[in-house]
């Protein structure tokens, strides 16, 4: 019996968003994938290489007053995701309109020149509006579309397994590459531009230099080995996609027509289960943008004073962490505890992790030994809340199994509420922290920092249990479940 089937004649509001796995296997189009890949790590690269020296970045420049820092830091950090929000139905509505291959390369080659300026700056206005315009870029939207055509029931939660940790595997370059490059001024070898003066001026360009290298190489990689596949866009001689196969006329035509584009975006928001499922999703990075202003600020004032380079080295074995767990962790529990729970138990360590960091400021002032300690404990936390990221990720492809006329506006509507969740997250929490490091160690005003973002972690916590009780249950083996009970 077929996904499609299966959501016709049972219940929406009960009906598991994962469905029976199909008798045929399909096997993972790897060489199709290459480019997205590229794509999916340099995407997380980008966004991560600035957070090992954001903050003394900005500390640099002389007109930031001290209980502004952690607000700049999270608004640079978050204005290439509140861009790529912004854009994103308008680069879905493009990849519908001329294809998913021009819209990924002519989009992305209009700002692959953007990190590298970003470096080149006196101001935070001009830190933020060339970290903004990186946003400009196609790439994170339309590569998760083309990812999730290209992927089978049979073959999702292996590809799914993957696109979450590729994401940690960016991270874990960027933080490396940023701590690694940035003032590299006497401290680099002469090869790596430790005596070029130009990085004496400007000692924060470097690693957005590296970024627009990485990127040109990216773009040549798409335009060479990317394939649209898109059936719009496909010459007529062509056999349409099985996976696309399952929409009606009518509803396909809709892609093609702009005026429609409202009744895709309310039609997509209708889908059972979906509206949940981003709610949830945007829990997931609240705590970064937290702990991006937490590892460097002093002690004395509530942090962790690490220097650039080790917050750099830090960001690394976190997603590295995050990389190992994601792939060892998610196929062995999820099937164990049933997606719902497994959810549930990853988005509810946000508010525990929250209620300890007194503690953890506490033990930090006991010296550096204390405060490695404290990092053995919080990496891990950290790093299991994040698994909820390709659970989410599975719950969302699934939700579109009968509905691929919907898929790109459904991914740029995830895309919004990622970054959305990446951007005023983090820009909450990181402004909160500088504001709480003004106030006396033990007064109420220092405790706004975790507060906050206790504040933020309960509401997605709170409706993961409104999401059905049998998600990721086979169809059958519920019916077995449901006719068992009632015996």
């Amino acid at each position: 019996m077929s996904s499609s089937s299966l959501s016709t004649n049972s219940d929406p509001e009960t009906a598991p968003l994962i469905p029976q796995p199909p008798s045929v296997s399909v096997p993972v189009p790897w060489l199709q994938l290459t480019p997205l890949i590229s794509l999916r790590v340099l995407d997380a690269l980008t966004y991560s290489i600035i957070f090992p020296y954001i903050v003394a970045y900005i500390t640099s420049i002389p007109s930031v007053p001290p209980d502004k820092i952690g607000l700049y830091a999270g608004l640079a950090e978050g204005s290439l995701m509140v861009v790529e929000a912004l854009m994103a139905p308008f680069w879905a509505y493009m990849a519908d309109k001329i294809g998913r291959k021009k819209s990924l390369v002519w989009g992305f080659a209009t700002v692959v020149g953007a990190m590298g300026l970003m470096g080149f700056g006196k101001s935070v206005g001009w830190i933020i509006f060339w970290r903004a315009c990186y946003g400009l870029n196609p790439g994170p939207v339309i590569s998760r579309t083309i990812f999730t055509e290209l992927s089978h029931p049979s073959n999702r939660a292996l590809i799914f397994s993957i696109w979450g940790p590729l994401f940690s595997v960016g991270i874990c370059l960027g933080t490396f590459l940023g701590g690694l490059l940035a003032e590299p001024y006497g401290r680099l070898p002469r090869w790596m531009g430790g005596e070029n003066g130009l990085w004496m001026k400007w000692p924060y360009a470097l690693p957005g230099v590296v970024c627009v290298a990485l990127s040109v190489f990216t773009l040549i990689l798409c335009q060479i080995m990317t394939k649209e596949i898109h059936p719009i866009c496909e010459p007529l001689n062509q056999t349409r996609p099985a996976t696309l196969n399952h929409g009606n006329e009518e509803e396909d035509h809709e892609v093609s027509i702009p005026g429609r584009r409202k009744s895709k975006f309310r039609k997509t928001m209708e889908i059972s289960n979906f509206k949940t499922i981003l709610v949830c999703f945007c829990a997931t990075f609240a705590y970064d943008g937290f702990f991006t202003v937490f590892s460097y600020t002093p002690v004395p004032q509530g942090g962790l004073e690490l220097p650039i380079q080790t917050i750099g080295i830090v960001g690394s074995i976190s997603a590295i962490m995050n990389f190992i767990l994601s792939l060892l962790l998610v196929p062995r529990l999820q099937p164990r505890l049933g997606i719902r729970r497994f959810l549930s138990m990853t988005i509810g360590t946000i508010p525990v992790e929250a209620i300890f960091i007194p503690g953890i400021q506490k033990i930090a002032t006991h010296g550096n030994a204390a405060i490695y300690s404290s990092l053995a404990v919080q990496l891990p936390s950290k790093n299991f809340h994040l698994m909820a990221w390709p659970l989410n990720d599975q719950l969302t492809a699934a939700c579109f199994d009968d509905h691929p006329e919907l898929l790109a506006t459904g991914s740029a509507i995830v895309l919004i509420a990622g970054a959305g969740g990446r951007a005023i997250g983090p820009t909450i929490a990181g402004w909160m922290f500088s504001i709480a490091t003004q106030y006396p160690t033990g007064s109420l005003g220092r405790q706004i920092s975790w507060i906050s973002l206790l504040v933020i972690s309960l509401p997605p916590l709170i409706v993961t249990f409104y999401l059905p009780k049998n998600l990721g249950i086979p169809q059958q083996e519920s019916n077995d479940q449901d006719s068992g009970l009632g015996q």
